[in-house]
């Protein structure tokens, strides 16, 4: 194909870089002859490569490509005359002839058929043509683009941004009508403000912009408005007077920007640590960015301090003295104007608060010993800091010993003498006031000498007899504390008069449980001696014997293999131990001390056996404990086994080997007759039955004779 491969580009670029659609053909007059359609469903020969195709002789031709540049459109196309190459053009725009271009260019296929140039601008969006013909025939069109062709000025407001009390802004315009600069009218809030040349270096916008150069930037500055707030930066393109007619001024655009001339800053933090309070933050002005502010400091009102908030942090640090009067209490703080703006600004205000003074803690002493005292106190006030916690000796100065945190609600004094009087002072202490609180006490002699040789003379279902010797010479009376082993308690705490010198002493002791173990302890006792050295044993009270263990070792033996079982077992509380296997006595003996810890034989057995133990108290009453030893086995022991012939053949049942050899014969079982088969005790069968006639097998187990055994049926299930 020849002209099909030489259509034009859809659409067209123009000067402000937007693609506009296909190109619109202008309206093709009679005197014009239409160029051959190469798209129709049966295009003509022209349009192929045929050896002999049809000669015409109208020229025409297509308009490939236009943009605006300066001093007019620079057009491209093709204009064909098949007389003749180098034939005029004469371009159109929007049907006004603006001028004439030959066609005599190289063009692929066509020869020199084609057509470049720049032709005046005028207001449209087609440019067109008219192939003018040579020799015979007439002019043809020359296909249209469409292409808008502007005249305005256009560009872009790119940035605005303060700097200091100046605004920079930055762009770039172009005029299509030149390729030299255009002015630019600044405008702040409405009023023109500055006049510029768009002529700074932008080679972007150069790129972009096809023939029109690099030189079509701008920015500079304008004085920032006075005012603080949010102000407007327009910029407006002026025109350059060309072809198009009636031509306007065009905005590039708009931009805000803030204005502060007044400080800025914070109260970040107002902190008391005693007698002082310190209040931090920020401060700066923004028309002397680069140079300290001055802050100034209120403190309830009135005027207390200046700092100074250091240029590159803008920090600010204030210690005043602070108002140690109870209540809450009031910080300010300033940033103070240096610059355009119009009033000191308000940073901010905060609280700090003075507790009230302190009420005396209340105090006692938990408990003291002969060198110790453990003192306990509750908080007055959640404002205190501290305590301070003086001693005085029999009367002697007061002097400090420790010096507790605010949270301590406790204080041990250690070192102390014996029988000694102290006196402790403890001082709450916050921020304003001291209070205090006195707390005397003596301390007691060392403990009395420790009860010995304790034993248990007596005893019944209820009572405990204690006796013990007694080594101090000046108690007042003994302790006797009764502690229950079973829950975990004491009981009893019982108080026995004392006795002049040393000795044994007794006491019983009363309402016990019956068969319980205690722990029984005795202390002598006076009250201004230390209530230690307590001595104790264990006990029980009267009661069915107690068996603390009963065991058979081992505790399961293999079927007809016996071994020889031993019996353990520890009983307390008792007078006399009965052991029996099953009704057979294996041990019988009694014991004058209450108690066995025995191991006995239990004979040989394999296993299935059960032993009691019954143990008798003096009181006739009893315990009784069980040691079961178990029989294992593999195989079911049996005495007989019945087999009932459920078949319609004989069968023939036999012993046989584990090879299925067969060791003895037991005779033949016909249909629904049924036989017993009995084996000897520990001795191991495998039962079989065979078909009478093919002496096939129907039927195998495996028992293990025992005169424990039962009677079982083939199936396995105990009949017996």
């Amino acid at each position: 194909m020849r002209h099909r491969g030489l259509r034009k580009a859809v659409g067209t670029l123009l000067a402000t870089g937007l693609l506009t659609g296909a190109a619109v053909a202008l309206t093709a007059t009679a005197a014009l002859a239409i160029p051959p359609s190469c798209d129709d469903p049966e295009p003509p020969p022209i349009c192929f490569e045929d050896p002999d195709p049809p000669v015409g002789h109208d020229p025409w031709g297509t308009v490939v490509n236009t943009r605006r540049v300066p001093g007019g459109v620079w057009v491209t196309g093709y204009a064909y005359d098949p007389d003749g190459p180098g034939i005029t053009a004469t371009m159109q725009i929007n049907n006004t002839v603006v001028a004439n271009l030959v066609a005599n260019l190289p063009e692929p296929e066509l020869g020199n058929a084609g057509f470049e140039g720049v032709i005046p601008a005028v207001r449209g969006n087609q440019v067109c043509g008219i192939a003018r013909n040579v020799g015979p025939g007439n002019d043809g069109t020359i296909n249209c683009d469409g292409a808008y062709i502007p005249f305005e000025p256009y560009g872009s407001l790119d940035a605005v941004a303060l700097q200091g009390t100046q605004v920079s802004f930055a762009g770039w315009a172009i005029d299509p009508d030149i390729a030299g600069p255009v002015l630019v009218d600044v405008y702040q809030d409405g009023a023109l403000a500055r006049t510029v040349t768009a002529d700074v270096h932008r080679p972007d916008v150069g790129a972009a912009h096809w023939r029109y150069g690099d030189y079509h930037g701008f920015n500079a500055l304008v004085p920032e408005r006075p005012t603080d707030g949010v102000h407007t930066l327009c910029a407006v393109a002026r025109h350059v007077v060309g072809t198009g007619g009636a031509e306007t001024d065009t905005q590039l655009g708009c931009k805000t920007y803030t204005v502060r001339h007044n400080p800025t800053g914070t109260l970040d933090t107002v902190t008391r640590s005693g007698a002082t309070v310190t209040a931090r933050g920020t401060a700066t002005d923004p028309d002397v960015p680069a140079e300290p502010t001055s802050v100034h400091i209120y403190h309830d009102g009135a005027f207390a301090t200046e700092v100074v908030a250091a240029a590159g942090d803008d920090a600010y640090t204030a210690t005043i003295p602070a108002t140690m009067t109870s209540g809450s209490h009031t910080i300010c703080a300033y940033a103070i104007n240096r610059g355009l703006g119009t009033v000191n600004t308000p940073l901010g205000c905060r609280d700090y608060s003075v507790p009230a003074p302190l009420a005396p803690p209340t105090i006692s002493h938990r408990w003291l010993e002969s060198t110790k005292v453990d003192i306990d106190w509750t908080r007055p006030h959640a404002s205190v800091t501290g305590y301070r916690m003086e001693q005085s000796v029999d009367g002697g100065p007061y002097n400090v010993v420790a010096n507790p945190a605010a949270s301590a609600l406790t204080y041990l004094a250690r070192g102390l003498t014996p029988w000694t009087q102290y006196c402790f002072r403890l001082v709450a202490i916050n921020d304003i006031s001291e209070s205090s609180v006195v707390d005397c006490v003596r301390t007691l002699h060392e403990a009395l000498p420790a009860t010995t040789a304790i034993t248990f003379p007596q005893r019944t279902e209820t009572t405990i007899t204690v006796s013990w010797q007694d080594n101090a010479e000046n108690e007042t009376s003994h302790l006797i504390d009764v502690y229950d082993m079973a829950n975990g308690t004491y009981v009893q705490s019982l108080t026995t008069s004392g006795h002049p010198g040393v000795g044994l002493r007794s006491h019983t002791v009363t309402g016990l449980a019956s068969g319980r173990q205690y722990a029984i302890s005795v202390r002598a006792h006076h009250p201004d001696y230390e209530d230690r050295n307590r001595s104790g044993l264990g006990v029980w009270t009267v009661g069915p014997p107690v068996v603390g263990s009963f065991t058979a070792n081992p505790t399961a033996v293999q079927a007809c293999v016996a071994q020889n079982v031993t019996l353990k077992f520890d009983v307390t509380d008792v007078h006399r131990v009965v052991v029996k296997r099953g009704s057979t006595v294996v041990f019988d003996n009694t014991t004058a001390n209450g108690a066995f810890h025995q191991t006995i034989s239990g004979g040989s057995n394999d296993g299935n056996v059960t032993y009691t133990l019954t143990a008798y108290s003096l009181g006739g009453q009893t315990t009784t404990r069980t040691a079961t030893v178990q029989r294992t086995s593999s195989l079911t022991l049996v005495k007989q086994v019945r087999f009932t012939n459920w078949g319609q053949r004989q069968f023939q049942l036999a012993f046989v080997d584990l090879q299925g050899n067969v060791l003895e014969y037991l005779g033949n079982v016909s249909p629904t007759q049924t036989t017993t088969i009995s084996v000897g005790h520990c001795v191991a069968r495998r039962i079989m039955a065979f078909d009478a006639i093919d002496l096939q097998p129907v039927y195998d187990w495996t028992v293990l004779g025992h005169s424990d055994g039962g009677v079982y049926d083939q199936s396995g299930n105990r009949v017996g």
